[in-house]
């Protein structure tokens, strides 16, 4: 019976200290969370046209925030389509990659990029689901194919319809 009794004033002080009565916490955002996301994307040659595709299938590609959390730079992730996965230059009040050179590439060292530029456009575009959601276009010169490739396609919904 104490035993079951110090068990209940244990359980009983427990619960009065484990609740916060402090102000809710805002964690905030990244520095480039606008340009941040899955994206599914096809890959275009040249010029974003329908007879220009590389490939008519739709690709994921992740775009994060570097640990220094600044806004002028995010990662880019391909998965190993092409493959790339590096630190582009970004200027994230304008939603826009700069043209820089595209530094080291983590998947494969012999292949660099040339980023040319490219662009986030908030609720541009209309997927299958009939949503709204946003649409991105980077433009790169890969050193292993002659022409320009172009990243084009849409932010991921998370609706079943959208998923490729």
């Amino acid at each position: 019976m104490k035993i079951e009794y110090y068990l209940y004033m244990t359980l009983v002080v427990m619960m009065m200290f484990s609740c916060d009565l402090t102000d809710e916490l805002d964690p905030g955002g990244t520095a480039v969370e606008k340009l941040a996301g899955d994206w599914f994307v096809k890959i275009y040659e040249n010029e974003v046209a329908d007879g220009n595709l590389l490939s008519n299938s739709y690709y994921t590609v992740t775009t994060y925030n570097t640990s220094a959390n600044i806004p002028t730079e995010l990662y880019l992730d391909d998965h190993e389509t092409w493959p790339y996965k590096g630190v582009l230059k970004v200027n994230a009040a304008a939603l826009t990659f700069d043209a820089a050179a595209g530094g080291a590439n983590f998947y494969n060292d012999t292949i660099f990029a040339e980023i040319l530029g490219g662009q986030v456009w908030l609720d541009a575009v209309q997927p299958p689901s009939g949503t709204t959601t946003d649409s991105i276009q980077i433009r790169f010169k890969f050193s292993d194919y002659d022409n320009e490739v172009i990243y084009s396609g849409y932010r991921r919904t998370g609706f079943l319809e959208d998923e490729h």
